[in-house]
């Protein structure tokens, strides 16, 4: 496998759980949000969108899967829930990355796709978040979870 496809590898599952991650965190919101608020209306415009998205995300398990195969991988379960979805990523990155030999041009695109994935992952998250929060400003709650993937972004950005 060249760099480019264990880059795209290491990019997907953090790319995938965008739609676990934020599902999870905005049905957390839709739950507590009181029915009719604008909290609660943006929340289910936001879980509308993430559904609508649910192809790119069976895309995106099929496109990691379709790699481990060819390459005699290990494919984990496919995940249904955010638990699941842990579970499968980190199993799919450990499969990954102990196939590519240490300090190779492929362990280095694998790297460099979660790393850069993981930043990509994290602000998409703030930004759902502060948009839930253009709904209800100074929501601790949301605050909190900003602050959280602000902190997980920059960690993933000191990685880079």
């Amino acid at each position: 496998m060249d760099p480019p496809e264990w880059f795209g590898l290491g990019l997907a599952p953090p790319r995938i759980g965008i739609a676990f991650r934020g599902m999870d965190l905005v049905a957390a919101v839709a739950r507590d949000a009181a029915t009719g608020s604008p909290l609660a209306a943006r929340a289910r415009a936001q879980i509308e969108t993430l559904r609508a998205h649910n192809g790119h995300t069976v895309q995106g398990v099929l496109f990691v899967e379709s790699i481990l195969a060819r390459h005699g991988l290990e494919r984990p379960p496919r995940p249904q829930t955010l638990e699941q979805f842990a579970h499968w990523a980190w199993t799919a990155s450990k499969v990954a990355g102990v196939a590519v030999a240490p300090e190779s041009p492929a362990a280095a695109a694998l790297l460099l796709g979660s790393f850069s994935g993981d930043v990509m992952a994290s602000l998409t998250l703030v930004l759902m978040m502060i948009r839930l929060l253009d709904a209800s400003p100074a929501h601790p709650w949301l605050e909190n979870q900003v602050a959280q993937l602000v902190g997980m972004a920059t960690e993933a950005t000191g990685r880079l």
